[in-house]
């Protein structure tokens, strides 16, 4: 695992991973990454067929917190386990956490702007702006799934949009917020505004849910 990080600029000017891909992810955060209201750039990868990408490939019991990310005007692009800051994680505390997609970002299953599968996690604070989160299934504005998960004044501004997969086929959860968010999960002040096209459960602020849902709300065109 890699050491604690104490800022964005840590990761910016020592552990830098560029290839002909964009960017390749580090293999996993398993302390803190303390922003200090850094923003990080232009992250972009166009990795079709590869799983767990973001900043990070893996998050385990990490701490991040005031940390904003941007991407450019392009799509990107992977399979499975699909974000910005992280593909997969468990254990998690995220806390002002601010993200702007330029353009899209699209994969198979479980995508969203933060992160596409993040287990037993904290998120107060966090913040999508613009762009769209595409795939085929488990696809939110901010996290495709969500389980055992912990979200306090979140807001997601990205459309959210199926494509791909037989017509009939077992494909479902989406939302603006969060594409799936099981296992006794809370969702509180929380909001979502961006548009949202899927398939079975399918919900402007979540898709699939089972847990606490307390003054939350969704602005968005659902079509699914």
């Amino acid at each position: 695992p890699l050491r604690p990080v104490t800022a964005a600029a840590d990761v910016e000017k020592g552990q830098a991973q560029w290839g002909a891909k964009g960017w390749q992810p580090m293999e996993c955060l398993a302390g803190t990454l303390d922003g200090a209201g850094h923003t990080i750039s232009g992250l972009y990868y166009s990795r079709a067929g590869e799983d767990r990408l973001g900043l990070f490939s893996n998050l385990e019991g990490a701490t991040v917190k005031d940390l904003a990310i941007t991407t450019p005007n392009k799509q990107l692009l992977g399979r499975d386990y699909v974000g910005l800051l992280a593909g997969y994680g468990n254990y998690n505390t995220f806390t002002n956490v601010q993200l702007t997609l330029g353009g899209s970002i699209r994969g198979n299953s479980q995508v969203g702007a933060l992160g596409g599968l993040l287990r037993y996690s904290q998120f107060t604070g966090c913040r999508v702006t613009g762009g769209t989160v595409s795939g085929r299934d488990h696809l939110g504005g901010l996290v495709g799934k969500a389980l055992a998960a912990v979200l306090r004044d979140c807001q997601a501004a990205a459309d959210v949009k199926r494509f791909g997969g037989e017509v009939g086929k077992d494909f479902d959860s989406y939302g603006g917020l969060v594409g799936r968010a099981n296992w006794n999960s809370t969702i509180e002040s929380c909001g979502a505004s961006g548009n949202v096209t899927g398939w079975d459960h399918t919900g402007g602020l979540v898709g699939r849910f089972s847990g606490t849902l307390r003054n939350s709300h969704a602005s968005g065109n659902v079509l699914g």
